[in-house]
């Protein structure tokens, strides 16, 4: 009797092709990836093909996690909730329909009966942005009277130094896990780096996104306290990309106090080209690891306190010391009385409890050229300041 042979890899391989053919090609997918690894990627992606969503394709739904509105009706105005629908172009209603057709057949929308009575009813309108258009609910009235869900918001720094270890599996076991969907036309696979958040990330740096520093060194000098504020803003956003920060923006933050006359002296505008050149020399700041040896680098000065956070790793087969992280801030007037020694001092505690969520655990060198610093565990009879400097690490 002849063996009956099964070739069941084939099979499975076909599926692959098919889903890459037809699913894949609204991904972008790294063109430059060597034939085996675009294979082993399209396994993992094959593996988690429920985990995506394409066009016209059912959106995913959180599992136990119910949203309730709570309106706050009590208030002494009444609510007027129910708002009448906007007059609206054949366009507009041509491109609604096909909008609320879409979300009807992906179970987000559904049809009412003309029976059916609500508390609230809000018109929708549409928004063209480069011939393609977008329907935007109009919730104003509604948020009037809608009770603030207080959650925390994450910190952007720690989630990004997070993405270092994510791996592509257990991303995709996040999202299944929670029954979420990822959009295919959104997603990138196989690229060494991506932008998230005006950031560019790597498994092993974090850097400026080019178009934030061109925007920058494209904006003129802010000529009131709104635009300066705004730049402060932006600014500050990268301040861990900034040596010293805080100090090259001293006099810039002096004049956004309310009691403060506007003027933009040549003292400041200097310190907006420094801002701006700092942008152009901001390195890429190394991804943390915490099995390795930290360096942390203090300094003080009458303007205020600094602090680098370095590690030396090893990057195309050689050892390279690198920024984690910079921070800085300027010194309140109750230091502004401190010594040279007392700064010092100040500069290290202050950074120990800033880095603390780098340093816990870990171990670390202090590198500074202040004395007192250095000899600050070995005195005998300390004053109250250092004495408490010494509580404190």
């Amino acid at each position: 009797m002849p063996k009956q042979i099964f070739v069941i890899s084939s099979v499975k391989d076909t599926y692959k092709e098919e889903f890459a053919a037809n699913k894949l090609v609204e991904a972008q997918i790294n063109p430059s990836l060597l034939p085996k690894i675009r294979h082993e990627l399209i396994d993992v992606l094959y593996t988690y093909r429920n985990a995506f969503v394409s066009n016209n394709e059912p959106l995913g739904a959180i599992k136990g996690n119910e949203v309730d509105i709570t309106l706050n009706i009590d208030r002494p105005d009444p609510p007027v909730l129910r708002r009448p629908a906007y007059p609206a172009s054949p366009r507009a209603r041509e491109a609604l329909e096909k909008h609320i057709q879409e979300l009807i057949k992906v179970f987000v929308l559904r049809r009412v009966g003309h029976n059916d009575e609500f508390e609230v009813t809000t018109p929708v309108i549409i928004a063209w942005k480069n011939d393609k258009s977008r329907m935007v609910g109009d919730f104003r009235a509604l948020n009037t009277y809608t009770v603030p869900d207080r959650y925390p918001i994450p910190r952007i720094q720690e989630t990004l130094t997070q993405l270092s270890k994510a791996k592509l599996a257990r991303v995709l076991d996040k999202f299944t896990g929670v029954n979420m969907k990822i959009a295919l036309k959104k997603g990138n696979f196989g690229f060494e780096e991506l932008e998230a958040l005006g950031h560019i990330v790597s498994g092993l740096s974090l850097g400026i996104d080019k178009n934030k520093v061109e925007a920058v060194l494209l904006k003129p000098i802010p000529h009131n306290k709104k635009e300066m504020m705004l730049f402060l803003g932006f600014s500050s956003y990268y301040r861990r990309h900034l040596k010293d920060f805080a100090i090259l923006a001293k006099s810039l933050y002096r004049i956004c106090d309310q009691e403060t006359v506007f003027e933009m002296t040549q003292e400041r505008i200097k310190a907006c080209e420094k801002i701006r050149k700092a942008f152009t020399e901001a390195p890429l700041l190394l991804m943390p690891d915490c099995n390795i040896p930290f360096k942390l680098y203090i300094d003080a000065c009458e303007d205020g306190l600094g602090a680098a956070l370095h590690q030396v790793k090893i990057i195309d087969d050689k050892p390279t010391e690198g920024p984690v992280c910079y921070i800085s801030r300027q010194i309140k007037p109750t230091e502004a009385r401190y010594g040279a020694s007392q700064t010092g001092c100040l500069s290290l505690v202050w950074a120990l409890e800033k880095l603390h969520y780098y340093l816990d655990g870990s171990v670390f060198e202090v590198i500074t050229d202040c004395n007192a610093v250095k000899s600050l565990l070995n005195m005998k009879t300390p004053n109250r300041h250092m004495l408490r400097c010494q509580t404190a690490i």
